[in-house]
């Protein structure tokens, strides 16, 4: 792409080129190097507010070609901004079912789009990782959703019930309109991009969890245009590999329960009981969403990850206390040293994803329920992974006083499961934060104070064997 530029610090105008990835270099001879916003002209004001950075070098900076390529990125500005957006869309989302209803909204304008939400966690992934200055096209890819419930509200049969609404609208989505679950490794079936809510409704696929919440929102919107007389209910079945089914929504006092507070939260007991006979997990919105986030956790996740367990908490704390010496550690090069092999995952995006599922388990459950101390806890150990040190030690500290206050979590033992699935039963949830889970907490918080008192008695002129002579090994084990 030609593009002429005026430099106002220059009589002549310059040709440009852009790379393909919106960022423009150009050599300009005897040209100043523009070093703050306020230098740059009008116009260049305004593509620099659209992403693209302008570089303008002396002769001597250019290659042999005359052109200089820098890394395809946008300002932080734009990109956290994007970011910060779409945080604020998925919890608008989520307030609207775990939040006080509105008096004056109708039951179809309060309800939660799950899609929507899950879209947003797609443009934060996308935003954070990627640098870009343009965001995720939401109402693009929503608009595909809509054309589903559309064409299905249109084949709907006259006079049906409800129940035979909802088992045409569960037919259209799997058979007519093609969503399909990811079954295998040639699927897919393990990868963040059968998670990330644009590519499920591009190719028409995704693992079980993501494609329950197409269905949920599939529903919700044809209870919003009236081809669905009633609220419906997701349910996943045990079997990963099975496409979610629907039932109509249960009555309040079946299945919900108001908080003192004022909120909604679903009570789990049913649920459980629908898992342990075998049958399916019902589910709202915000649970399905937030184990799409701990999918991606996993999927994300640089340690090692035991077949079946609900977290991989132990070996990414043992790692951060050097048991296997440098592996396990964070390498800002080139992420999780590991002892064997290449190291794999993203740090990033699974702190990314942890922090997003403990503020929807929080929401959801509140901050007492064993799915939020979970998410809270790995939060934890990666924050003091990546450097993080006062938030990582805030976090672990409010799990071991939840600990405290609750005894009987830590003292679950670990309990292994047959179910390598998207979705796990809340025991073992219960059983990831028993076993040497408190153990591993409390060496963590006092790996955390030893490394802050080394680090103020270096500043206040001492050695590493003042803090030793303070702290006891023998004595805090």
């Amino acid at each position: 792409v030609e593009m002429m530029l005026h430099a106002p610090h220059c009589p002549a105008r310059v040709n440009a080129r852009s790379n393909g990835h919106n960022v423009i270099q150009c050599v300009v001879p005897r040209a100043r190097v523009i070093s703050s916003p306020s230098a740059y002209s009008t116009h260049q004001q305004q593509r620099v507010r659209r992403g693209i950075r302008v570089a303008v070098l002396g002769p001597d900076d250019a290659g042999a070609d005359g052109i200089v390529f820098g890394k395809p990125q946008a300002p932080k500005e734009l990109y956290e901004a994007i970011a910060r957006d779409a945080r604020a869309l998925l919890m608008a989302e989520v307030s609207k079912e775990v939040g006080p209803a509105p008096a004056a909204a109708t039951p179809a304008a309060a309800s939660m789009d799950a899609v929507l939400a899950a879209l947003a966690v797609a443009s934060e992934d996308d935003a954070v990782k990627t640098r870009t200055h343009i965001p995720l096209p939401i109402p693009a890819f929503s608009a595909r959703l809509d054309d589903c419930a559309a064409y299905c509200a249109a084949s709907m049969p006259e006079g049906a019930t409800p129940q035979a609404a909802l088992d045409h609208a569960v037919r259209y989505l799997f058979e007519t309109w093609g969503l399909k679950v990811a079954k295998s490794m040639e699927d897919g079936a393990f990868s963040p991009y059968r998670v990330y809510m644009q590519q499920v409704l591009a190719q028409r696929c995704g693992t079980q969890v993501a494609c329950g919440v197409v269905l949920d929102a599939l529903l919700t919107r044809l209870h919003a245009r009236g081809a669905l007389p009633v609220r419906a209910q997701v349910g996943l079945p045990p079997d990963p590999t099975e496409q979610p089914v629907a039932r109509l929504q249960p009555t309040p006092d079946e299945d919900q329960a108001a908080g003192a507070d004022g909120t909604i939260r679903p009570m789990m007991a049913a649920a459980l009981a629908h898992y342990a006979a075998g049958g399916a997990r019902w589910l709202h919105g915000v649970d399905l969403v937030a184990e799409c986030l701990d999918q991606l956790k996993r999927f994300f996740w640089s340690w090692e990850w035991q077949l079946g367990a609900a977290s991989g908490f132990e070996a990414c704390a043992r790692g951060l206390l050097g048991a296997s010496g440098r592996a396990g550690r964070v390498n800002a090069a080139v992420g999780v040293m590991q002892a064997r092999g290449r190291p794999y995952g993203n740090v990033e995006l699974s702190l990314l994803a942890t922090e997003r599922a403990a503020e929807l388990t929080r929401a959801a459950h509140g901050a007492s329920s064993p799915a939020h101390q979970l998410q809270l806890r790995d939060y934890g150990v990666q924050l003091l992974h990546t450097g993080r040190y006062a938030e990582g030690r805030a976090a672990l500290a409010a799990h071991q006083a939840w600990l405290t206050a609750h005894p009987q979590q830590g003292a679950s033992s670990s309990r292994a499961s047959t179910t390598t699935g998207s979705s796990l039963p809340a025991a073992l949830v219960e059983a990831s934060l028993g076993g040497s889970a408190p153990v591993l907490v409390g060496e963590l918080l006092l790996w955390e104070a030893r490394r802050s008192l080394e680090g103020a008695y270096a500043l206040q002129g001492g050695d590493g064997a003042d803090a030793s002579s303070i702290i006891d090994p023998d004595r805090d084990a």
